[in-house]
């Protein structure tokens, strides 16, 4: 038994490793494990919702793949994120932790990755350890995804809000759910249509979803972590910002070496490359 559920939350530890090691300034534990937490506890909700709505619309009554679709999307994709979105908007999204751009998409992981940790056991402890070998390359990296993504577009959300920008905060909060529910509906429907009608070309297509997926979701990873990005300033920072944005220093030679102030933080950064403070980029190697 314990081999089962070292190989079921392996790969969700690893992930969750991943994910927190590429923040810059690492958010409290307090605060991941707490959110990791309530994303285990989501599984209580979403089985009993999850089966009710089986019961009423069977996953077996669909027999093409635009039913398949539909079904998951009601019955399995819209009510998973929803509570794993739920956890994030409510312990990740008005916490004062989240400063920066990338926190977010922490948290957003978090969450997902309590309740893949959940779900992994039980399907290995029903399935055994092949099924481990392969969640652990599909369904868990799925999940950190989805997260990734709801994280991406929380954090346009906040900034959107944060600028009074209610548009774009309306707009980046209805993409935050729906775009993660989409790729969940798509990834669960090419997989089981796939194993229902036996077509080896569904199979290359999964692959082929998910390894572009992947792909994406990681460059995201990489770019909004690398960046560090602020989502508030202080006074000090939005004239320092002013100043750049309507070119007070027009007079000034636009050398490399006549840059003095981080746009990002305020920071003097007079002959540096990176900001010391911040961590942002100031002028190309």
């Amino acid at each position: 038994m314990e081999i089962y559920l070292f190989a079921a939350i392996l790969p969700v530890l690893l992930l969750c490793y991943y994910i927190y090691k590429k923040d810059v300034n690492p958010e409290p534990n307090r605060v991941l494990w707490k959110i990791f937490f309530y994303g285990c506890l989501t599984c209580i909700p979403i089985i009993f919702f999850e089966l009710v709505i089986q019961n009423i619309y069977p996953l077996e009554s669909a027999s093409s793949f635009l039913s398949l679709f539909l079904n998951i999307f009601v019955s399995v994709a819209f009510i998973e994120e929803g509570f794993k979105w739920i956890v994030t908007r409510k312990f990740g999204y008005d916490i004062k932790e989240f400063d920066e751009i990338y926190d977010i998409i922490v948290y957003a992981v978090f969450a997902s990755l309590g309740f893949a940790c959940v779900e992994n056991i039980l399907y290995v402890c029903k399935n055994g350890l092949g099924n481990a070998l392969l969640r652990a390359f599909t369904s868990v990296p799925g999940h950190t995804c989805f997260g990734v993504i709801m994280g991406y577009y929380f954090s346009k959300a906040k900034t959107g809000e944060v600028q009074k920008k209610h548009t774009e905060y309306l707009k980046n909060m209805i993409l935050s759910i729906s775009i993660p529910v989409i790729l969940h509906t798509l990834y669960d429907t090419i997989l089981l249509y796939s194993a229902q009608i036996e077509s080896f070309l569904f199979i290359i297509i999964f692959l082929i979803f998910i390894s572009i997926m992947f792909i994406v979701c990681f460059k995201i990873v990489g770019k909004v972590s690398s960046e560090n990005q602020k989502i508030y300033y202080s006074p000090k920072d939005e004239v320092i910002s002013e100043m750049l944005q309507e070119n007070l220093y027009k007079d000034v030679p636009s050398s490399k070496n006549d840059i003095h102030f981080c746009s990002n933080c305020g920071n003097n950064v007079e002959g540096c490359n990176y900001c010391a403070s911040c961590g942002q980029k100031i002028r190309e190697m």
